[in-house]
């Protein structure tokens, strides 16, 4: 009881700091929110802004700006974007490449962002806990167990002692320092390649939860794969087989299930209006992709299936 209040609280104090604002930020002000991104989701990334500038016949200034990224504002007063990392990674490599060590070109560059919360003048330790209690915000699991500890009921929690800390230590610092996670790649693609409508079908950082729900099955059949720096990718034969394992798992219902449900899909939907949604969304991809038979999870969903990081105490 005393963790949900906790919870909530959290959620309240981010409500009141609710901002939904539109504005323009220089790339240098950016930070991101995870550790990783999929190289080649950059590089896909790197293609449509140059797709867009061409269609539209606008600057790539104006195509990098594009696509609208949220963003939390931080306490001081730098923004840290919750979404769109690989087009903002994307973003800043076109701007390198094009101002040619130009910092006067560099800095018309920028990204279009729609603030969240402000945090301006607050403290950075609830800025860390709010964002992440929020679930805008993933480390790998590597990272995360540093930081791990187990509670009197036995549970795997991260304190909110540990989570600043790792926020502090292990968060890089700006978009550029993001590794190389390839699976995210791989996922990302066989999830496009099999009907997925991303983002109004994705929750957040889906493809990450899904290389940790299968990581171990793949290692043992690809261990040469696992290589996060390098940028390993896989074959068609072995794409099928990340897909296979997709299908297969009956925790793709609780991730259908959940990302049809978010209330930013479309928060006008009456509730049982998105109910019914909700079922018809997950009983289309059921059909086609020949899950197994659905059941509304019991549990939180897709995310706390595939890691113990949102549990969290005083």
């Amino acid at each position: 009881m005393k963790k949900i209040l906790f919870l909530l609280l959290i959620l309240i104090e981010v409500a009141k700091g609710f901002e939904n604002k539109m504005i323009k930020a220089n790339l240098n002000n950016i930070h991101p929110t995870q550790t990783d991104v999929g190289k080649a989701h950059v590089d896909f990334s790197i293609a449509k802004i140059n797709r867009v500038a061409n269609e539209k016949k606008i600057s790539l200034i104006e195509a990098v700006g594009s696509r609208v990224l949220p963003a939390w504002i931080a306490p001081d007063g730098s923004y840290f974007i919750t979404d769109g990392h690989h087009w903002a990674s994307g973003g800043l490599k076109v701007a390198t490449q094009f101002s040619n060590g130009d910092p006067d070109v560099f800095n018309k560059f920028y990204y279009s962002l729609n603030i969240l919360a402000d945090y301006s003048g607050k403290k950075w330790d609830d800025f860390y806990v709010s964002i992440y209690s929020a679930g805008k915000g993933y480390f790998r699991p590597d990272i995360r167990k540093e930081y791990e500890s187990i509670d009197e009921k036995g549970n795997t929690v991260i304190t909110n002692e540990d989570l600043v800390r790792m926020y502090k230590e292990s968060l890089p610092k700006n978009l550029a320092d993001l590794k190389n996670n390839s699976w995210r790649s791989v996922f990302g693609i066989a999830l496009e390649e099999m009907g997925f409508d991303p983002p109004v079908e994705m929750i957040d950082y889906v493809e990450f939860y899904l290389w940790e729900l299968f990581s171990e099955g793949l290692k043992k059949m690809h261990p040469g794969l696992i290589d996060i720096d390098n940028g390993a990718f896989t074959t068609d034969k072995q794409m099928q087989e990340v897909k296979d394992q997709i299908a297969s798992s009956d925790k793709i219902n609780a991730y259908l299930y959940n990302s049809a449900r978010r209330s930013d899909v479309n928060p006008t939907i009456e509730p049982i209006e998105n109910q019914t949604r909700i079922l018809k969304v997950i009983e289309t991809h059921r059909n086609r992709l020949k899950l197994p038979p659905f059941e509304i999870p019991k549990t939180v969903g897709l995310r706390s299936q595939c890691s113990s990081h949102y549990y969290f105490r005083r």
